[in-house]
């Protein structure tokens, strides 16, 4: 899926999509090979972490970390004039 039709998604459809993600982890964590299994652990770890730190953001008020949820924003987000300017 592209960026441009992720960021047509409704906020539902990202958490569905976010959803299939994390299950598509979990089915690598039990997939007979160790190596897969091990990146797979290694990624939902790193995941953990980032949406941990982001719901601190998020739960938050302070207006010091709508700046950086701001910045998060203007660095993240899909921005179509950002795609034709690349092409």
């Amino acid at each position: 899926m592209s960026d441009e039709a992720l960021s047509q998604l409704s906020v539902e459809e990202k958490l569905k999509v976010t959803r299939y993600l994390v299950a598509d982890l979990a089915a690598s964590i039990l997939e007979a090979s160790p190596d897969v299994a091990k990146k797979a652990r290694h990624d939902v770890s790193a995941l953990s972490m980032t949406f941990g730190n982001f719901y601190q953001l998020v739960a938050s008020e302070s207006p010091e970390n709508r700046k950086i949820l701001q910045k998060m924003c203007d660095l993240y987000r899909y921005d179509p004039r950002e795609s034709q300017t690349t092409l």
